[in-house]
């Protein structure tokens, strides 16, 4: 379960992916992160617990959230996982919820850089 992340897309980029302005689209992010970062703890703990539902429920929030925002490697990552789960298959999900939080690290990296060095 990998990523075909979009090499070096900016902030500005992402929000006109959503048709939003720049700043919309920031507070929103950083919304979505703290929030799915907290969603991927409780999928890790559910994972460990073997509860199919809760991570089909859990990788279900994550990937609407996701695909709201125009984040496809996330949202891809989530539905796999969703499907498998929906399927009663948790075998790679540990290593799905790491690449789960692999990309919000990313994506709080692009806000940091972007925050840091302004257009």
């Amino acid at each position: 379960m990998g990523t075909t992340r979009e090499a070096g897309i900016t902030l500005k980029q992402m929000a006109e992916n959503v048709g939003l302005e720049e700043d919309d689209y920031l507070s929103l992010l950083e919304l979505f992160i703290t929030t799915s970062t907290a969603y991927v703890k409780e999928l890790q703990a559910a994972i460990h617990n073997g509860d199919s539902k809760s991570v089909f429920e859990t990788t279900h929030t994550i990937r609407g959230a996701a695909e709201n925002l125009c984040i496809p490697e996330i949202s891809g990552i989530a539905k796999e996982l969703e499907l498998r789960a929906r399927q009663n298959i948790l075998e790679g999900a540990e290593e799905a919820a790491e690449c789960l939080m692999k990309e919000l690290t990313y994506l709080t990296r692009i806000i940091h850089q972007e925050n840091q060095y302004p257009n």
